[in-house]
């Protein structure tokens, strides 16, 4: 299966092959999961080594994440990659071999 994947400022689209259509906003899911955590910014920013007001701007979507911090996220909620990028709805990441 092939999908393809537009990436705007703020937001995801994911088009598939059968046309389904999804727009999901990554920022959403980060602060989504830390809330179903009951974190605070200060505790996941701590855990990312990085100042609350660098992690608030992820958050509310005004910067793009790097990439460390798309994985150390996933690492950290237990969700895969394509979760928080918004290309699935399964939460669990993949099975190591």
């Amino acid at each position: 299966m092939q999908v393809w994947l537009f990436a705007r400022k703020k937001d995801i689209m994911t088009v598939t092959p059968n046309g389904y259509r999804r727009k999901g906003m990554k920022f959403e899911r980060i602060r989504d999961l830390r809330e179903d955590h009951d974190k605070t910014q200060q505790e996941v920013a701590s855990y990312l080594k990085m100042q609350r007001s660098v992690y608030r701007r992820y958050e509310s979507g005004e910067r793009d994440a790097p990439a460390w911090v798309i994985v150390a996220l996933a690492d950290y909620y237990r969700v895969s990659t394509d979760y928080l990028l918004g290309r699935t709805i399964e939460k669990v990441p993949y099975q190591v071999k």
